[in-house]
């Protein structure tokens, strides 16, 4: 399957995660800054994760990765298109290219699995 994540480090921006995804954070950064949200939330405004090598960004944390970050997505084909900030935009994207939409469904498979499994009640719209 392609992989249309370009590195871009987007979805490492205010970053809302359950109590059981900052247990497993607070084993690899015990220091980790985050604010208390409604319902047993927080929330990660700069994750210190994150790391660049030249203009492409890495998780130092990436299998451990929380739901949000796996379920972000930016729409983009090519590293320099337009952000698509629409479902609607989505949706014409994936009818356009099968091989989008199947990066997408996987990406967003995984994305419920995992947070079900940590604290999250998720399901496929």
């Amino acid at each position: 399957m392609k992989d249309f994540c370009h590195r871009c480090g987007e979805c490492c921006e205010n970053i809302q995660i359950t109590k059981e995804e900052l247990e497993i954070l607070r084993k690899e950064n015990p220091k980790l800054a985050v604010e208390p949200q409604e319902d047993d939330k927080f929330l990660i405004r700069e994750c210190p994760f994150l790391y660049a090598i030249s203009d492409i960004t890495y998780c130092s944390v990436y299998n451990k990765r929380p739901t949000m970050c796996r379920m972000y997505h930016c729409g983009r084909i090519e590293r320099n298109d337009k952000k698509r900030d629409t479902t609607k935009e989505i949706r014409e994207l994936m009818l356009k290219n099968p091989d989008y939409a199947e990066y997408k469904m996987a990406m967003e498979t995984e994305a419920i699995e995992y947070g079900n499994e940590h604290g999250w009640s998720l399901r496929r719209r």
